[in-house]
């Protein structure tokens, strides 16, 4: 029953038909009627609410000015003030009356109020389980939950034992009739003990509880000897609840057919022609290929048991057009172990299927101890995309996430230690300008120019050749002037080794405080620096070797090198910034869309490079940016193991086309490509003979 309105209801006795000032004689009072405006009958012990009535003569006209008096039949229900102001005290049933306070022919009118202590349940009706008590349900079922305050907009709390409910429809009582009554409809959700506690909770309404018990089986295995129907899927159809049956504790599995392995089957029928999308995912969040868990779409006459598409692994198969992501990237969905497995069938005849008629099975790879519960998900029309997070189907490419690159913020979640989230967006702009469109001038290295201010004095287009000395010792400084919203492209290049060289770059503000800070890049350990200049100044720039910024000597050598200080136009400068509250050791990794691997353990390069999350105050954050040419581009966001919730936003800055000041950059920036703890590893990694880390 949904809460009434509190807000004062003032009483309406406007004239209708009448002038105004008009009183009814009182020798014909007995010809009208009093009655009242938009009747509440039902209310909840300590709600108030304003009661309203009207005089009306015998053609139903409204009489003006005519005062009215509300009482109560019993003050130990509800208080009514002769005003109309009603205060719920205490359970049971009431009845207001108002009559007129000068018309004593006119008959008072009365309204029974129900006055309810607080949320109650006052039946449950399962839809296919019978039981004496109606207190029988299975998993996946759907039942009707009968009784007061079930309004689910109101709940904090709504759950079966410790698992959560979905709804499926809610419908109010009507507040006029005292004995109407609200209905709430939800699934029973899986897996649940053999009983289980149906809990429901509401602010300002207490909680009620009723007993529920869970026969160990979902409602579709009531249809013995033949595959459950759903019927023509039309739009969208939500199985929840659904469970894999386990083998009775008292019963050997190898006396059952495939060894006591569970397995589900359902027959669904879309319209001639339309794509399907089906989605299976796990209740407990848990990959499928933990659990063993096998999924399969067939012909509904599959009298080979040939299954055109099935899979253990967590993944996406898609038979439609050709989408952003190459054909062997599917080989990164395994190892991501999603806790979803989705099929989505563009063209279903030319798979054998016929839409009239396809099958859907599920099975275990063993028999079951416990129920695995699950639930499907069947989208008419081929779906290219799917929401995000709600249902965790962005962690596979071809269900890429589209993300704007306009800095709008969006939540999403590591819903299991396996996640990778899957992101796509698109550039419409300028290709990067050649090399040989930023150079102006080339220049030699000065020493001393060790500190801030003996920095060497450069011009933004400047090609450098400078020497790193003694790779413990030497640090070289640089100071140019920049313009706000010049995008610069600090790039350092060195020979092949030998000699060995492994650089870092560091930019500062012309206080000498640190703007962002870049390591490697990943086409080698060479640094490249892109930013945007968000205020017109003098800038610098240091260039050491790592292992004298880290502390960690390793074992760059002393070498040459040449620091390209470019200032580009019409480009496209993006920056990707991941924020989570708790610890996450994430990376954000961007590669052009199409991108195919002839074989699955390929490297394939990314556009700007990938970065890993840093402690900040306030949580962990990971930022990655770049130049990139136009074009389509898909992104992975990986959560390193851990389940915590995040926020990514994308920005794109293009010189003369957005403006400076509504572009704005994480602070501090920072290009980090690896971590200290990974130190020991890289250099173990470098001294290996034929590494392919240089």
């Amino acid at each position: 029953m949904t809460q009434p309105n509190r807000a004062a209801l003032a009483v309406s006795l406007a004239l209708l038909g009448l002038g105004s000032g008009c009183i009814y004689p009182t020798e014909r009072s007995g010809e009208l009627r009093i009655e009242f405006v938009d009747p509440v009958s039902q209310v909840f012990v300590g709600d108030s609410l304003q009661m309203t009535a009207r005089v009306v003569d015998a053609n139903g006209t409204v009489l003006p000015n005519v005062a009215v008096r509300f009482s109560s039949s019993d003050d130990g229900v509800a208080l009514v003030s002769g005003a109309g102001r009603l205060l719920g005290i205490g359970p049971g049933q009431v009845n207001v009356v108002v009559a007129p306070r000068q018309l004593e022919a006119t008959q008072p009118a009365t309204l029974p109020v129900r006055v309810f202590e607080g949320m109650q349940i006052f039946a449950l009706h399962p839809t296919v389980t019978t039981s004496p008590d109606s207190s029988s349900v299975r998993f996946g079922e759907l039942l009707e939950v009968i009784g007061a305050g079930l309004d689910p907009g109101q709940m904090t709390l709504m759950q079966v034992g410790a698992a959560a409910i979905v709804v499926h429809s809610f419908v109010p009582a009507d507040l006029s009739d005292i004995n109407s009554l609200d209905t709430l409809r939800v699934y029973i959700p899986s897996p649940l003990p053999s009983e289980a506690d149906l809990v429901l909770v509401a602010a300002g309404r207490g909680s009620a509880v009723r007993t529920l018990q869970i026969l160990q089986e979902d409602v579709y295995e009531v249809v013995t000897g033949t595959v459950p129907d759903l019927g023509v899927v039309a739009g969208a159809l939500l199985l929840p609840g659904l469970v894999l049956e386990a083998v009775p504790a008292d019963v050997d599995p190898d006396t059952l057919p495939f060894q006591g392995r569970a397995m589900d089957f359902y027959a669904a029928h879309v319209n001639s022609g339309s794509g399907i999308s089906v989605v299976l995912k796990t209740e407990n969040g848990l990959p499928p290929v933990e659990q063993g868990m096998t999924f399969g779409v067939s012909d509904l006459q599959n009298d080979s048991g040939d299954w055109p598409w099935s899979a253990r692994y967590p993944a996406h198969k898609d038979y439609g057009a050709a989408q952003l992501c190459g054909a062997r990237w599917i080989a990164l969905h395994s190892e991501a172990r999603s806790d979803s497995i989705v099929v989505a069938m563009s063209d279903l005849p030319t798979m054998g299927i016929d839409p009239n008629g396809f099958m859907v099975s599920l099975s275990s790879a063993e028999a079951l101890s416990q129920p695995l519960g699950y639930s499907l998900r069947f989208t008419t029309e081929y779906l290219a995309t799917l929401p995000p997070d709600a249902g965790e189907e962005n962690d596979v490419c071809d269900l890429a996430h589209p993300i704007p690159l306009t800095g709008e913020t969006v939540s999403m979640n590591y819903d299991n230690e396996y996640d990778v989230d899957w992101y796509k967006f698109t550039i419409n702009g300028p290709s990067p300008p050649t090399a040989a469109a930023k150079l102006a001038a080339a220049i030699t290295e000065s020493e001393p120019n060790d500190t801030l201010a003996t920095a060497n004095l450069v011009t933004l287009g400047d090609v450098l050749t400078g020497d790193i000395s003694d790779p413990l010792l030497d640090v070289d400084f640089f100071k140019f002037f920049a313009e706000a919203g010049t995008v610069i492209d600090l790039d350092v290049d060195t020979p092949a080794p030998p000699p060995f060289s492994d650089g870092v770059l560091t930019l500062y503000d012309s206080t000498g405080s640190e703007i962002a800070f870049v390591d490697d890049d990943d086409f080698g350990l060479d640094p490249r620096l892109t930013t945007v200049i968000e205020a017109t100044g003098w800038y610098f720039v240091s260039h050491q070797t790592f292992g004298r910024w880290s502390g960690f000597p390793g074992i760059e050598d002393a070498a040459p090198y040449t620091l390209t200080f470019g200032a580009v136009t019409d480009v496209n400068f993006v920056t990707i910034e991941v924020v989570a509250s708790d610890e996450f050791d994430g990376e954000i990794v961007i590669f052009e869309a199409q991108t195919e691997k002839s074989d699955v353990h390929d490297f394939i390069p990314p556009v700007v490079g990938s970065c890993c999350a840093e402690p900040f105050e306030g949580g962990y954050r990971a930022t990655l940016q770049g130049l990139m040419p136009p074009g389509d581009f898909i992104m992975i966001v990986n959560g390193g193991g851990y389940i915590t919730d995040y926020t990514i936003e994308a920005r794109l800055f293009q010189p003369g086309v957005t403006a400076p000041s509504s572009f704005e950059l994480p602070a501090p920036v920072r290009h980090t490509i690896r971590s200290k703890r990974r130190l020991t590893a890289l250099r173990a990694l470098r001294q290996r003979p034929g590494s392919l880390i240089r």
